[in-house]
């Protein structure tokens, strides 16, 4: 299984605790292709991690004479500051031309609101796209959708979009279900708990499904 790493500009408060979470759901300690962007070239220097590419307007960093002397090896794509498509879309664009077999996505989430939401819908360009915090794992539900999930993996939530999900049945839960709906607003699917190995299957629908620390 091939692997990618996409490290954005987002706020990360806890390095090791990343590092935590990237193991644990990636179960990967190696990625194939990497995409440093804009200001998320200090977040893979903080984690020891070499880029394939850096790429971004360049707008969040001091230099990028310095991570060019850092890492020799990368490729460097520049674009203007003022552009039709954020430094992130550009970069899952490229990372998606790799075709890897699963994408993960770092510093997506923290500071600005309009940047956090606008990575979090990235997710809809391809069904291998997940994104990943110190507290997070966020992916996109593509029904038909079947996933087991370890006991004593924290919290469980099902975000519904506009299609709705339909047909769930949640086994091995704190709130079990049996082929039943989550509409579109409703968050009854929030904040569930494995208790035993759990299972999570879904008939029809869209959504996203979060699994949460504290």
């Amino acid at each position: 299984m091939k692997w990618g790493l996409v490290a954005l500009n987002g706020k990360v408060s806890d390095v090791q605790k990343l590092k935590r979470q990237i193991a644990n759901h990636t179960k990967h300690s190696d990625f194939e292709f990497v995409i440093g962007v804009d200001g998320g070239c200090a977040l893979l220097q903080s984690l020891d991690v070499v880029p394939n590419l850096i790429l971004g307007d360049f707008d969040s960093i001091e230099s990028l004479a310095t991570y060019e002397a850092l890492w020799p090896s990368a490729e460097v794509l520049s674009f203007p500051a003022q552009k039709d498509y954020t430094d992130s879309e550009l970069a899952i664009e490229v990372i998606l031309k790799e075709k890897l077999d699963r994408i993960v996505i770092i510093g997506a989430l923290g500071g600005r609101m309009d940047h956090m939401l606008g990575t979090l819908f990235l997710l809809d360009k391809s069904d291998n796209l997940v994104i990943v915090d110190e507290s997070n794992c966020i992916e996109r539900i593509i029904t038909p959708f079947n996933k087991k999930i370890a006991g004593g993996s924290g919290y469980v939530s099902l975000v519904p979009s506009r299609e709705g999900l339909h047909e769930i049945t949640l086994k091995g839960f704190k709130y079990p279900l049996t082929e039943d709906t989550i509409l579109y607003t409703q968050t009854r699917g929030i904040s569930n708990e494995v208790i035993e190995d759990g299972e999570i299957i879904i008939e029809r629908g869209l959504g996203y499904l979060i699994q949460s620390i504290d």
